[in-house]
């Protein structure tokens, strides 16, 4: 009988660790790549200037804000000459170019 109570006890400690841990987990994962929409304004100035740089001509449409493994980045939706395209860029500015077989079209 005192065998049982034990295991039952460590079964739910257990079980409440593990619940913890996940709930921690998908915390983490919700602020992971969750794309957070943000005005141009609240871009550092070396991102801002990379959009303004690429909308030049166009009309910006979108910009989130992305953090994957740690790293921050920026996607830009801008329309120019009838066409919407999506522009990734680092925090420091520069273009992240779009990884072979990654595809712009899943909007």
């Amino acid at each position: 009988m005192v065998n049982r109570v034990w295991l039952c006890s460590w079964l739910v400690v257990a079980t409440l660790v593990v619940g913890a841990c996940s709930d921690i987990s998908g915390d983490e994962r919700r602020g992971e790549g969750a794309g957070e929409k943000i005005s141009i304004d609240q871009l550092p100035a070396a991102v801002k200037a990379a959009v303004e740089r690429e909308a030049a001509g166009g009309q910006l449409i979108d910009i989130s804000k992305d953090t994957k493994l740690g790293q921050t980045s920026y996607e830009v939706k801008i329309a120019k000459g009838g066409q919407e395209s999506k522009v990734h860029i680092a925090s420091d500015g520069t273009k992240i170019e779009a990884a072979a077989g990654e595809d712009d079209d899943d909007d």
